[in-house]
């Protein structure tokens, strides 16, 4: 290595001078050889300049400043002295002896002139902090991006075009943030125009921000956007950028929903008012007139409404200002203690008062209002629906008494046929103590097996609104006895919810009785053939169920023939359009008289009036006609013809009063009886005129006919005891039996006499009849008969007992079921014990049968009852 030229002078004068620099600094002489090296270089690189005198530039670069030497800067640097040339700033980092990165920008120059001439000159000056500072700079530009792109404000700078007028011609948008183009729909609107994007956008826009542009002064508006779909938006706008930019930044959001939910409350606010002046309702604002302890005791009363007045009668001058206590005597202090309420705790308090004052009912809302210790009174006069509730209520009450103790079961149900009430009929039916233990059940339950899917059938239709008839059904009781009842169904709504009320009829002795009737059908099925008038049996469609003799004769077609025709084809059609309405009234009313016309198999027309009856047949309604002939009545003069339409009237009025007897009983009961008793009479003839076998025969015929007579009056006994109402009275017991004693004028009767007023009625007489005649008839010639009276308690205890053949103990159980003849096999109907238990039972008593002699069935019998004693 050749030494470093030795320093001239003037190069040490220099050297303090590079010194004093802020920045590294070496000088290369012309054969690329470092000859100076100033402190800050040394210090950045930690070099000991003294010994780096003389060393080649290229040798100094690679083993002191490695950083540094990229080709391209070591290439500039070392370069040989005619191809040196003037490098511009090179950045490097370089890492100094105790770690710190620092960020140096090198540049270098060749010295033309002087005494320096041809040598080189390198500095190093440090922008370390002037980098990070760019860095920063750069990393707050995105990071202000970002928080500008993540506005839920849309922004935009734009840029105002003015024209030569000096007026707001357009604007141009310079940059926007997401959000602008999710408030606005617009994208990629940088350097475009408004003008341009939106030809139509209203001038009020471009005249708003040109004032922000020309005035400097920011603005704040609410404005719509028609070509934006006629979006509200409130705006921001201010000054961007220096002074005559005519740069504006726009802050915006969009606010319709908002705006049309502003507009929709100030329409509610207005209907509402609107509401509240239509419904008369009172309104008063009241102030909180706190007391020590800060609790409001009363409130002053600030303002009114005009129906305040109206409803207390008070002038606006009057109130406003006075305390609501005085104000409103009677109920103001309920008033503030209400309103207090609703201060205390933010809820608005509803509440009806009475005020004794004015004996008038309101119906109060007191709460909070906006502003410290303010309340809302809003009040109506519920005085006439308060009056008119209690009156409801009063009904309710006797509808609801009547229900408990009518003598008729009534039900309420639900869709499913939950019992949801029951009266206490309803419970004696089905022998349960308490209504409420009904409750809860399902009706089903109680419905016999046999009658279930009918009841489920009718349920069903009434459940869907269906015009209700009436319906019998078998039931059990709680103690599993069978008992038929008879029932109707009408949909109501109660509680508030769509239920089914059910009337219920026990008419078991009925049922019975038409059982019995239905039995002996073919016997009199004569009666209904020899009847003068046409009758026919149809189901609610029409369809005919059977006709009697005459209607055969009547349409001329057989029997078979008939009944395979329903009457709109047996009626001319002006009629039969009829035919539907004249079943629904008679499904309402249970029977209806009509005039209409017959249709005869050769076409004749015979005006004909109908007297038509709802029956069960065959366990199925069905409508029972009677059609009479009124041929001649129609020719009749129209003077005799209004008599006769009020004839018709008057019968229509005694046929709604008739009762629900079937009209087989009728004949049944009246017919036979008239037939019985003439042919009793023949009878009676052949009797006397006869001898012989033809006398015995004779005799047996009068006793038929007399048991068919017995078998008419049981049946009349037992339908006026399940007709008429258990009206029970005191009736005199030695009375009834000492009369129905006489009847038995053959028969030995011992009874010492019993002066006892019972609870019973005029069948009484029937009981001792049938138990007298009973024995008589069955004891023997020598029957011995004995009537015993004795007291039990609240009872009394009937005895009539016989000296006759008994009763074994296997028949004493069901002696008193219908058609059990007891200890006659071969005579009666059995209808006698039914009688007198039916009627037993209607006193509120019981009866049974025992051995005259306990353990000697065979020494006669002992039929005893109890009835209650009359007080």
């Amino acid at each position: 290595m050749n030494p470093p030229s030795p320093l001239p002078p003037e190069l040490r004068s220099a050297l303090a001078v590079l010194d004093a620099l802020d920045e590294g600094a070496l000088i290369i002489d012309r054969s690329n050889r470092v000859i100076l090296v100033n402190s800050r270089l040394a210090s950045l690189f930690g070099l000991d300049r003294d010994a780096l005198g003389g060393i080649d530039i290229d040798r100094f670069m690679h083993r002191h400043l490695p950083a540094c030497t990229t080709d391209d800067l070591a290439a500039r640097i070392t370069a040989p002295f005619p191809d040196r040339q003037v490098s511009a700033g090179i950045p490097c980092t370089i890492r100094t002896p105790e770690g710190e990165e620092r960020n140096l920008l090198i540049s270098g120059n060749r010295i033309e002139d002087g005494l320096l001439g041809g040598m080189g000159v390198i500095r190093f000056r440090e922008i370390t902090g002037e980098a990070c500072a760019k860095q920063e700079l750069s990393g707050c530009a995105e990071k202000y991006r970002a928080i500008f792109d993540s506005l839920d404000s849309g922004f935009c700078i734009i840029e105002m075009i003015f024209d030569a007028d000096g007026r707001p011609a357009d604007y141009r948008f310079i940059e926007t943030n997401l959000a602008f183009e999710r408030l606005t729909g617009m994208r990629d609107v940088a350097g475009r125009t408004m003008r341009e994007l939106a030809p139509g956008h209203e001038e009020h826009w471009f005249e708003i921000f040109g004032a922000v542009a020309r005035t400097g002064e920011a603005r704040r508006f609410v404005q719509t956007a028609k070509f934006l779909m006629a979006r509200w938006y409130e705006v921001y706008a201010f000054p961007f950028g220096r002074p005559g930019s005519n740069r504006v930044a726009v802050l915006f959001n969009d606010i319709t929903d908002r705006r049309r939910a502003e507009d929709e409350l100030r329409e509610n606010e207005e209907k509402y008012r609107q509401v509240l002046e239509s419904m008369g309702a009172g309104f008063a604002i009241l102030e909180a007139i706190p007391g020590d302890g800060g609790e409001p005791i009363d409130f002053t009363i600030l303002d009114v409404d005009p129906a305040y007045e109206s409803i207390t009668g008070s002038k606006r001058d009057q109130i406003v200002g006075r305390l609501l206590t005085r104000a409103v005597p009677g109920i103001g202090m309920a008033w503030a203690e209400r309103c207090a309420e609703g201060l205390r705790t933010g809820i608005p308090a509803r509440f009806e008062g009475y005020n004794p004052a004015w004996d008038r009912w309101y119906s109060i809302h007191a709460g909070p209002m906006p502003g410290k210790n303010r309340c809302a009174l809003i009040f109506t006069d519920i005085t006439e629906r308060k009056r008119a509730d209690m009156a409801l209520l009063a009904s309710e009450e006797k509808f609801r008494a009547l229900v408990e103790h009518s003598l008729d079961g009534t039900l309420i149900l639900d869709p499913q046929g939950k019992i949801l009430f029951a009266n206490h009929a309803a419970a004696r039916l089905a022998e349960i103590e308490y209504p409420d233990e009904l409750i809860g059940r399902n009706v089903m339950e109680f419905v016999a097996p046999a009658s279930q899917a009918d009841a489920l059938r009718d349920f069903e239709q009434v459940a869907e609104g269906i015009d209700a008839y009436v319906a019998c059904y078998e039931i059990l009781t709680a103690r599993q006895e069978e008992r038929w009842i008879e029932s109707l169904g009408k949909t109501i709504l109660y509680n508030g919810a769509p239920s089914i009320l059910i009337s219920l009829r026990d008419v078991t002795e009925r049922h019975l009785a038409e059982e019995a009737l239905r039995e002996s059908e073919e016997k009199y099925r004569t009666l209904f053939d020899s009847a003068g008038d046409a009758i026919v049996i149809h189901d609610l469609e029409g369809r005919l169920l059977d006709v009697n003799r005459v209607a055969v004769e009547r349409f001329g077609y057989s029997r078979e023939e008939l009944l395979k025709r329903d009457l709109a084809m047996l009626t001319p059609p002006e009629f039969s359009s009829l035919a539907p309405e004249r079943t629904r009234e008679i499904l309402r009313n249970g029977h209806m008289v009509f005039e209409t016309a017959d249709i005869t198999r050769e076409g004749r027309r015979i005006p004909t009036e109908i007297s038509a009856r709802l029956i069960t047949y065959h366990g199925k309604p069905a409508i029972l006609a009677t059609a009479r002939d009124i041929t001649e009545r129609k020719q009749a003069a129209e003077a005799l013809e209004r008599r006769t339409q009020d004839l018709i009237r008057a019968s229509r009025e005694v046929e709604a009063a008739r009762d629900e007897a079937n009209m087989y009983l009728d004949i049944m009961t009246h017919d036979v009886r008239n037939a019985n008793n003439v042919s009793s009479m023949y009878a009676d003839l052949l009797v006397d005129c006869a001898e012989g076998d033809l006398k015995a025969y004779a005799e047996k015929l009068h006793a038929s006919i007399d048991r068919s007579t017995e078998i008419l009056m049981n049946v009349a006994t037992i339908r006026r005891a399940s007709e008429e109402p258990g009206n029970l009275g005191p009736v005199d017991l030695d009375t009834v039996i000492r009369e129905e004693m006489e009847k038995f004028p053959g028969a030995s009767i011992r009874y010492q006499g019993a002066r006892i007023r019972v609870l019973a009625d005029g069948l009484l007489s029937t009981v001792f009849n049938n138990l007298i005649g009973n024995a008589a008839k069955h004891g023997g010639p020598a029957v011995e008969i004995t009537i015993r009276v004795e007291e039990q308690h609240d009872d009394m205890l009937v005895s009539v007992e016989d000296t006759g053949p008994g009763v074994p103990d296997e028949v004493k159980r069901r002696l008193f079921r219908r058609f059990e003849r007891g200890r006659a096999r071969r005579s009666g109907q059995g209808l006698g014990l039914f009688i007198v238990r039916t009627l037993v039972k209607r006193y509120d008593g019981r009866v049974w049968v025992d051995d005259r002699i306990p353990g000697r069935p065979d020494c006669g019998a002992a039929f005893r009852f109890t009835l209650k004693r009359a007080t």
